[in-house]
């Protein structure tokens, strides 16, 4: 009788915990496993079974693991459901661990530096010596878990593996494996699985199928995602919002056929769609330069009660900034704000390089200013944008002290940034400044572009004395350049030389000093 009545509670426990594990719950269910040994009630498989569940889906893999353990050292034989569960707790793993190196070569453990990897081959191979067969749902779990770490070639290979033991590929097998896809962009392998490998399964893809497929194209491939949506219309499959919002980022490119797409979701298909689906469509007039249309649709967004978040922001802040609208990204900014989102360094970028296109420098140099003070530290494009700022302004010294600035937070000066320190010392005719920035790039072994030969240019066709300093750097990356100098300086025309410099990319190998010299007091008379 007492038998039967701790039967009855161990059944009642294992079914509590199941009921924790349906709804995430997994510290309740960890509770109801203690007090269930504290009570002298002694967990069984099935209760194993529901809490290992409750882990994996809690993202508790540590926890799955150690009871996998106790279970094999406490001699309980655990079964294909067990194994299973214990599998999909190193989906989180990988997920956390993200891309790593490829681990499954033929499915036996072999060199890996990764943890998820490790402990999934681990689970195989225990399964092999209990002699227990891996079932579909093993080789989906185990190819869901490679996905979510972006292992494409390891899921491919588990695909062949269950082939082998002649097991049938389920839906939910293409889905993971088309998922994968969807997180490298795979959208070749993608479309392969979806309309070749699955009819030669017998299988008929589902919404989520297609949804992975559309995804996986990126904002490249909008004429595949049209042949795509034509084919769910022709297998009867409604689109939900994650197509549409899918769709519209690949037609990113296209706003007017983004647009297209997102009216036919809202008003032939009834749909209501969600923030995500609005951002790829704020994104899509980011990319058309439709500042107008990109407020519009914000506008729309909150009349539809519906708060927009930092992507809607950022992506309206960064078209506004290609059509200098400088006053309508502060705007934006301060809307961020009202809608508690603290702007991130995108959207601060964005309004800086609008200010500091619409000739706004002060604003620039402003909101650059109060970055430190605020959650996003700035980013090389920060300093860029800043520095850009104070070439308009004729801030010469506020540019080199951004440029000295820069290293002391941690980040790498690139030839932007060295045009856009020297543009401002030379838009105040400081040419010495210009030429010191100039060699320092040198020393910096930074590749100059056409723009940092036309400031050396006009630096050294102002500041005759200081073509000395410039006719001193020989090495590698400026031996174009002086070149270019010594050919203007021989047929005494300055329109030449601005016209090769401005043409300069491939810079040739240094030349001779004394040549570059000879050059130098051709051109500028100068008394040796």
């Amino acid at each position: 009788m007492r038998a039967s009545h701790l039967e009855l509670r161990t059944r009642a426990c294992s079914a509590a915990i199941s009921a924790c594990g349906r709804s995430a719950r997994w510290t309740v269910a960890c509770k109801i496993l203690q007090d269930m040994r504290g009570s002298g009630l002694e967990p069984d498989k099935i209760t194993c079974n529901a809490a290992l569940s409750a882990y994996e889906k809690g993202q508790q893999w540590q926890r799955a693991f150690a009871l996998l353990g106790a279970m094999l050292l406490g001699g309980m034989e655990p079964d294909i459901v067990t194994f299973n569960a214990a599998m999909s707790a190193c989906c989180d793993i990988g997920a956390r661990e993200g891309r790593q190196e490829s681990v499954f070569k033929k499915l036996q453990p072999g060199e890996s530096s990764t943890l998820w990897a490790r402990s999934l081959l681990f689970l195989f191979d225990t399964l092999s010596q209990r002699q227990l067969q891996p079932n579909v749902i093993s080789f989906n779990t185990a190819i869901s878990c490679c996905g979510r770490a972006h292992q494409l070639d390891s899921a491919e290979l588990l695909l062949e593996s269950l082939a082998k033991r002649k097991l049938q590929p389920s839906l939910v097998t293409f889905n993971s494996l088309i998922s994968a896809c969807q997180k490298l962009g795979a959208w070749q392998r993608a479309l392969d699985l979806l309309m070749s490998q699955m009819p030669d399964a017998k299988l008929h893809p589902d919404i989520l199928s297609f949804n992975s497929a559309i995804s996986s194209c990126g904002s490249s491939c909008w004429e595949v995602v049209l042949d795509l949506l034509n084919q769910m219309e022709m297998r009867q499959l409604r689109p939900d919002a994650v197509t549409c919002s899918a769709a519209i980022g690949a037609c990113a490119g296209r706003w007017e056929l983004a647009l297209q797409l997102m009216d036919q979701a809202l008003f032939d298909f009834g749909l209501e769609l969600d923030i995500v689906c609005f951002s790829s469509m704020i994104g899509a007039f980011e990319l058309g330069q439709q500042s107008d249309k990109a407020l519009d649709l914000l506008a729309e967004i909150k009349r539809r009660g519906l708060v927009p978040d930092l992507i809607c922001f950022s992506s309206a802040i960064s078209a506004c900034e290609k059509r200098k609208c400088w006053k309508e990204a502060l705007a934006l900014l301060e809307q961020m704000h009202d809608c508690g989102h603290a702007p991130n360094v995108v959207a601060l970028n964005a309004a800086i390089s609008a200010c500091e296109k619409a000739g706004q420098w002060s604003h620039a140099l402003h909101l650059f200013s109060h970055m430190s003070k605020q959650s996003s530290p700035p980013d090389i494009i920060s300093f860029n944008a800043a520095a850009s700022a104070c070439a308009h302004g004729q801030r010469w010294q506020s540019a080199l002290a951004l440029f000295r600035a820069i290293s002391v937070h941690g980040l790498q000066a690139d030839v932007t940034t060295y045009n856009a320190v020297m543009g401002a010392c030379a838009n105040s005719a400081q040419w010495l400044p210009a030429l010191v920035v100039l060699q320092e790039m040198e020393v910096k072994r930074a590749v100059p572009d056409t723009v940092t030969l036309s400031v050396a240019a006009c630096a050294c066709e102002t500041a005759r004395p200081l073509a000395f300093l410039l006719a001193s750097i020989t090495s590698v990356s400026f031996g174009h350049l002086v070149r270019t100098f010594s050919h203007s300086a021989q047929n005494g025309r300055s329109a030449t030389l601005r016209r090769r410099s401005a043409g300069g990319r491939n810079l040739g190998k240094s030349c001779d000093l004394s040549v570059s010299y000879r050059a130098f007091s051709v051109w500028f008379a100068w008394p040796w």
